[in-house]
């Protein structure tokens, strides 16, 4: 088992940047800043301590889940 959960900063097809994805195969979102900034420190989904990534993918969903379109620069 993996020592961390990688949450990965996201955008959705809107153009909002506060989608955060996973590793544990889930979707968070913040209304303000980062897992940090909200004193995240383990994934509530798995218990994993989080390792926070920014990354600009375009997100749309389909079939009830996030998929990604595209880099966003």
């Amino acid at each position: 088992m993996e020592k961390y959960c990688t949450w990965t900063h996201q955008i959705d097809e809107f153009g909002d940047d506060d989608y955060w994805t996973t590793s544990c195969d889930n979707i968070f979102a913040f209304i303000e800043g980062n897992p940090k900034d909200n004193h995240f420190v383990y994934c509530p989904y798995c218990g994993r301590v989080i390792k926070a990534v920014l990354n600009r993918i375009l997100l749309v969903e389909y079939q009830g889940k996030a998929k990604p379109l595209a880099v966003v620069d």
